[in-house]
């Protein structure tokens, strides 16, 4: 979606204002992105349970892993 935006919205403003004019106003959405994750990061949440080395042996052992990371390459 924001490629999108980007391609319809980011030739109009660097017509008028310039292309410096169009980095700056991306910088607004990116750093409010960045303050909401750095403030979930800080309060503790989005982190999950900490995983054990046996959890990953366990992972080691399932096919399925084994299929899907042939897979994608």
């Amino acid at each position: 979606m924001g490629v999108v935006l980007d391609a319809l919205i980011a030739p109009r403003i660097a017509a008028a204002y310039g292309w410096q004019s169009v980095f700056g106003l991306a910088l607004i959405p990116a750093g409010a992105r960045l303050r909401d994750l750095f403030g979930r990061l800080a309060r503790g949440e989005g982190r999950g349970e900490e995983k054990k080395l046996v959890d990953y042996w366990t992972l080691l052992r399932d096919r399925d892993a084994h299929w899907f990371a042939f897979t994608t390459q």
